[in-house]
């Protein structure tokens, strides 16, 4: 036995016993070898000590471990009192077979349970409940467990027993009912029924063995809400006893689960050991051994044991021992305190209150977590306000500073003549149109904006509010049917447009007029969205609900009178509200800007310079697309909060934004247009470290005066990591719904006696109490930061007269809406998927229409008969769409643009592709328009708007010609161009590295450069490979071919091969070696016998290399050059010039978008490292492709591919595999470079 001599330790060995206890709770016993226990002693002083005891669990349960402890004491005492060591007693040596025997002969007293149960009952074998799992790749299996106990005392415990034995049932019985329950709280709603296993300590007639006698029953723990908790405890008491009469052991049941194929996991990893109705150890050993310190158990597949023991008299230990690493971050703790806090406060009620109380009042989260989520919020109170009531006071603060900035000097009548407006000529032009609204309304009437984006907009809304009515601002472009719904729904008293708001010139404002007064619980504006009937719903909120998110949201971010935000967000979308009261009633100044302005990012890159914008404000979307249309000539800009919301937003967007606005802090928010624009807050910035499990960034923590529920289907709250609805509460929520009590009534609900609204999205707490989004509960998704009802959608299909149903399903990320719809029995001959289109455009705005259309003879149905929207959804997702007309001659410009839109959508793209109607959406028209900058041209996405087909942009791209190149433009080169190659186009695979020499958003810059170190024969030297170089350069075009502009590509007449003498060694240099020249030579000092080559392979391929080295070795040594090789291009320059139409058709996509980190785009290029394998085994190798059926280089692929998939760990990575054109044998040319 290993002693531990601890009586000089500081801390009175704790420190060194703890080691001690870790090491032998992670004991292996080689149960083969007889290693099934060990025990171990520190002495800590004068008539201290601690003896440390492991026993494997395979051999020995409880009972017989107490039986241990109990020789163990004895034989102490023995010691004690004869001083010398006790003989081992003669007694017989105890097998399994002398357990079973005893049991088998002994008669333990079974429950009572009526006959015809045992013979009739079959239960289905229940699943374990499923409590939430770390993240996949976030964690490691772990064999250890850890273990949370506390203990209740002997009052409490015999107050449960009485009230066990008054409701006519055991504690073992309550236990487990509270266990269950607690259980539920951290499952999904669909799996609440489910297994606990329970050992039952039947030990009769062997009480004195130590081997294991234990058999295990599973019970069946069955979800029944509306049963009181005394109800609930005797269906657990029967459940017990139904399971130990009938005698089936739960291993066995398993076992039988699995072999009969009934798709059961054959795990019940959730345990309730129960041994607490007298004490574990009697008392004379207890007083011997003292207090048990420290307890921990560890069993196989075993995630939770609920232990209840007795070691002693004077108390029973409740314990989890949780298995490390197999449940998400706070679940144990948070389910432990949980159970404990429940059995405390059973031992408190009275029969009476077991018989009128549910279980589900009993068992709630634990005090600390819902008293820490109700302080989430904090406790500061926002004082109530008008939502026009700051920017009267900016107003009064300074008149003549500049509110709003005219940027598009086409909106309006307005903007014609002022470049800017004051806040007193704002407030003037609004207290203008509020007098002449009161004459024409009453207080809280609804007015209606129907105006175009920019100025006029803003002081309409503003001149609504001093009326004392409540704006209603009407989405632009609506079809007539929408509109139509929207004003009868509404009522307005007043429609305002262009020719209502006050100007150009600014009046006076009248003596008279005085802002009428309204209640601060009176509306401010009211928003409709999509409703899942059709019919759009209107969001009414009040001035004080709106006013406590604007202010809090701007304190929050210290917006202030020098800051300067471009209102990119729709009138009609909430986020307006703050663009206009947040930084107007900050004094800040807003850069407006029209409805085709308001689309393009390259217009806000520019304003957010000219007028240093600092703040911005919009749906994901748009960030991404201002990220994305930054280039290397956009300098930093003055962005300091970027606020997103409306979407999920990636996790890489702060990195975006960085690289561009570097002091810049992401400011993550969500909620609904019923919680007052926005309910919730995550910071991101350089410091922050998001979680591998979050998916996107999280929601974070409520807004001042707001709150969060995560619930269950019951509406309770859910624990952490369990997924749930999100409820919305506070002083910011919305009155109802326009018009519609009843649906109101519906969404807005009381709880608690606080009022919350039911959003719809679902989403959890992690262990620390951030909240994290997932989605939608229902048939409801964001396209874009727009909410969209998707059964509004299929009711307006379905008014197609030749659609006869119709499913809609959001893709590409929930960035555009797809159909697969059923026509009417003679509907196809008349209609085609962009027809449905067409008419949909008709009937609702264009975030709602769907981009793509799917015709289904039928559709797709699951088990239980209702639509399967997820197989539709699928199909679309693996369905190409167009094909390209190869036949059809095309301009440089369509064949570029064909190629750009072929690289940016899915499927098969031509001349006649719509952008937007082939998935397109924002941020893709951003990104096509940074490919197209890269390359010379500048268009917009306004441009793509209004140009939405391959040829059609390409026409604009022709019209315009490319743009005046810039210090930072592509290199290009300035050599004469042979007449007898004319300029011929860069191929496709010519056109993506040449982009990446130059530089793209998010891609590491590299040049083209093959490069080769030759040992040199001792009767060569450099000069030598250096004439060979040149005379090769003379004689074959493909060494002088050189890229010409951004797309084109020609021969020199003539091209000198520079000889380079570098300082350093070769390997050192030649990869940071700038190619002005298709070839040159290098050489060191340092390596003398070695000559470097660098080849600019822009226009050559891995062959043409091949046949070139070898040809400079045998041209250095004396040799002709090779007379096989065709020195022309004519035959590349006639393939180059057929490959934008052609190249684009069948093209396969890319099934991800995988990206290994890399750094911004730098300023220079960036150098390469080789790494290289000889294949010595080349036979080996073939055979082993020939015995695969493929070839080689499809092994090569493979191999290569799975490699890089395990080291990303994704299921799919695209590779790409450059194909060489060569022409046929028969061809001249044949051999060429």
């Amino acid at each position: 036995m290993r002693v531990h001599d601890l009586t000089d330790e500081d801390d009175d060995g704790e420190a060194a016993m703890t080691q001690i206890r870790e090491r032998m709770a992670g004991i292996y016993f080689d149960l083969a070898d007889g290693h099934t226990w060990e025990v171990e002693l520190s002495l800590l002083g004068p008539g201290r000590s601690v003896i440390h005891l492991a026993v494997a669990l395979s051999v020995a349960d409880l009972v017989g471990i107490t039986v241990l402890c109990t020789e163990i004491a004895t034989h102490i005492a023995a010691l004690r009192a004869s001083d010398s060591e006790p003989e081992p007693g003669p007694g017989p040596r105890i097998d399994y077979a002398d357990v079973r025997a005893a049991l088998d002969s002994s008669t333990p007293q079974l429950p009572s349970v009526p006959g015809h149960v045992l013979a009739t009952r079959v239960d289905a074998l229940l699943d374990a409940p499923t409590l939430p799992a770390p993240t996949a790749g976030t964690t490691l299996p772990d064999p250890r467990v850890t273990r949370l106990a506390t203990t209740i005392d002997e009052q409490a415990w015999s107050r449960l027993g009485d009230l066990a034995d008054e409701l006519g049932v055991t504690r073992a019985a309550m236990l487990l009912a509270v266990y269950a329950e607690a259980l539920r709280r951290w499952t999904d709603d669909e799996n609440r029924d489910f297994i606990v296993t329970v050992p039952g300590l039947s030990v009769a007639g062997t009480e004195s063995h130590i081997l294991d006698r234990t058999r295990i029953y599973a019970a069946r723990c069955l979800d029944r809400p509306d049963r009181s908790a005394a109800e609930s405890f005797t269906d657990s008491a029967a459940e017990l006893r139904y399971r130990i009469a009938k005698g089936v052991d739960a291993v066995d049941e398993l076992r039988h689960a699995v072999a009969t194929g009934s798709g059961h996991r054959g795990l019940a990893p959730y345990v309730l050991t129960y041994s607490a109705d007298r004490p574990v150890l009697p008392a004379t050993a207890s007083e011997l051994l003292g207090h048990p310190t420290m307890i921990r158990s560890s069993t196989p597949q075993v995630i939770i044991d609920f232990q209840v023991y007795r070691f002693v008299a004077e108390e029973v230990s409740l314990s989890f021992d949780v298995r490390v690493g197999a449940l998400a971050d706070g679940v144990a703790e948070q389910l432990f305190v949980t159970t404990v806090e429940a059995v405390t406060a059973l031992a408190e009620w009275t029969p009476e209150r077991a018989r009128s109380m549910k279980l589900t009042d009993l068992v709630t989260l634990p005090t600390h977590v819902r008293r820490h989520r109700d302080q989430l919020a904090g406790t500061e109170q926002l004082s109530r306000g008008y939502l026009h009531e700051d920017v009267q006071a900016a107003v009064a603060r300074h008149p003549d500073h500049v509110a709003l900035v005219c940027a598009d000097r086409n909106d309006d009548r307005l903007t014609a003549v002022h470049e800017q407006l004051t806040y007193g000529e704002v407030d003037a032009l609004a207290k203008n149109l509020a007098a002449d609204l009161v004459r024409r309304t009453d207080a809280n009437d609804i007015v209606a904006l129907d105006l175009p984006k920019g100025p006029a907009q803003i002081i309409a809304a503003l001149g609504v509010l001093y009326a004392g009515c409540a704006y209603l601002p009407m989405p632009e472009g609506l079809p007539a049917s929408r509109r139509t719904a929207i004003m009868e729904a509404a009522r307005p008293a007043v429609v305002l447009g262009p020719d209502d708001v006050p100007g150009p010139a600014i009046p006076a404002v009248p003596d008279e007029f005085v802002v009428r007064e309204v209640g601060l619980d009176d509306p401010a504006y009211v928003i409709f969205t999509s409703g899942s009937t059709g019919t759009p719903k209107g969001v009414v909120m009040s001035h004080a609900a709106a006013t406590n998110t604007v202010r809090d949201v701007r304190s929050r971010n210290r917006i202030e009178e020098d800051d300067a935000l471009i209102p990119v967000a729709a009138m009609a979308f909430d986020l307006s509200v703050f663009d206009v009261f947040g930084v107007l009633g900050a004094g800040g100044r807003l850069i407006c800007v029209g409805d085709l302005d308001s689309r393009d990012p390259f217009t806000w890159l520019r304003l957010i310079d000219e007028h240093q914008v600092t703040i911005w404000n919009s749906a994901p979307m748009l960030a991404e697309m201002l990220a994305a249309a930054a280039g290397p000539e956009t300098p930093p800009l003055p962005l300091r909060r970027v606020l997103c919301s409306g979407d999920r937003i990636d996790r890489g967007l702060y990195e975006r934004l960085a690289a561009i606005a570097p002091e810049t802090t992401l400011v993550a928010m969500g909620g609904a247009t019923e919680g007052g624009i926005w309910s919730n807050e995550f910071l991101v910035d350089a410091n922050t470290v998001l979680r591998p499990d979050w998916a996107s960034v999280p929601y974070g923590a409520p807004l001042t005066g707001q709150s969060y529920r995560v619930a269950d289907a019951s509406g309770r709250d859910c624990g952490a990591h369990v997924v749930g609805e999100l409820w919305i509460g506070g002083t910011s929520l919305a009155s109802g719904y326009l018009g519609d009590p009843t649906l109101t009534a519906d969404r807005f609900v009381e709880h608690d006696d606080r009022l919350w609204y039911r959003t719809g999205d679902l989403g959890h707490w992690d262990g620390d109490d951030v909240l994290v989004i997932h989605g939608r509960n229902d048939a409801q998704v964001k396209i874009r930061g727009h909410r969209i009802e998707l059964g509004d959608v299929e009711a307006h299909l379905r008014r197609v007269p030749e659609v006869a149903d119709s499913v809609v399903f959001p893709f590409r990320d929930n960035t555009a809406l797809g159909a697969g719809v059923v026509l009417t029995d003679d509907a196809s001959r008349r209609i085609d998927g962009e027809g449905i289109v067409a008419a949909a455009s008709g009937m609702l705005p264009a975030h709602m229409v769907p981009t793509r259309i799917d015709i289904w003879d039928s559709l797709p149905v699951t088990g239980n008969g209702k639509v399967d929207r997820a197989a539709v959804a699928a199909h679309a997702a693996d369905a190409h769409r167009v094909t390209a007309d190869a036949d059809r001659p095309t301009s440089p410009e369509t064949a570029l643009v064909v190629g750009a839109f072929a690289d940016l959508l899915p499927g098969d793209v031509s001349e006649q592709t719509n952008f937007f109607a082939a998935g397109g959406e924002s941020l893709a028209a951003a990104r096509l328009c940074r490919v197209l900058a890269d390359v010379g041209y500048a268009v917009t996405v306004a441009d793509v708007l209004e140009a939405p087909t391959a040829g059609a942009l390409a026409e604009v791209l022709a019209a315009r010609g490319p743009a005046a190149t810039s210090s930072s433009s592509p290199v290009t080169s300035a050599v004469p161009v042979d007449d007898s190659v004319a300029r011929f186009p860069l191929a496709p695979l010519q056109r993506a590295y040449a982009l990446g020499r130059d530089g793209l958003d998010g891609q590491v810059r590299s040049d083209t450069l093959f490069a080769l170190v030759l040992s040199l024969p001792d009767h060569l030297r450099s000069d030598d490979v250096h004439r060979a170089v040149q005379r090769l350069t003379d004689a074959w075009d493909g060494l002088r071919c050189r890229r010409i502009g951004d797309g084109e590509q020609g021969v020199a007449h003539a091209a000198e091969v520079p000889l380079v003498r570098v300082t350093t060694p070769l390997r050192e240099y030649l990869p940071r070696h700038r190619p002005d020249s298709v070839c040159a030579v290098i050489v060191s000092d340092l390596d003398p016998d070695e000559v470097g080559l660098a080849v600019d392979y822009l226009a050559l391929d891995a062959r043409s290399l091949v046949t070139f080295a070898s040809a400079v070795l045998e041209v250095a040594d004396g040799g002709e050059i090779p007379p096989h090789v065709d020195p022309g291009l004519t035959a590349f320059a006639a393939h180059a010039r057929t490959l934008p139409t052609t190249a684009t058709a069948g093209a396969p996509k890319a099934s991800a978008d995988l990206r290994l980190p890399v750094h911004a785009v730098p300023s220079d290029t960036t150098p390469f490292t080789s790494r290289r394998m000889l294949l010595t085994d080349v036979d080996g190798f073939n055979h082993t492709a020939d015995r695969a059926g493929v070839t080689s280089s499809v092994l090569l692929l493979h191999t290569f591919g799975a490699a890089l998939g395990d080291a990303l760990d994704a299921p799919r990575v695209p590779v790409t595999v450059p194909v060489s054109y060569r022409p046929t044998e028969s061809t001249p040319g044949a051999g060429s470079v």
